[in-house]
């Protein structure tokens, strides 16, 4: 078993589990229904890279993955 921490960015942190690495792509849909967000407009970023479906299967126990609600991370502005 996989246990992830799954973090909406702005908002709650969730605990997303699958069975398997070779079931990696669920993280997506656990993620999505965690956070009741359709899963095309969630995007999963972590160690400053956007996950695909294939980078899933890198991750490690209780890493901490980021998730954006609009499907694209917003740029931070500098305020002076």
């Amino acid at each position: 078993m996989l246990t992830v921490q799954v973090q909406l960015v702005g908002g709650d942190k969730k605990l997303v589990s699958i069975d398997s690495k070779d079931q990696a792509a669920e993280i997506f849909v656990k993620a999505s229904a965690a956070f009741r967000i359709p899963e095309p407009d969630l995007q999963l970023v972590s160690g400053g890279r956007v996950l695909d479906r294939q980078d899933v299967l890198h991750l490690q126990e209780g890493e901490v993955i980021l998730a954006f609600p609009n499907g694209k991370p917003q740029a931070r502005t500098r305020r002076d």
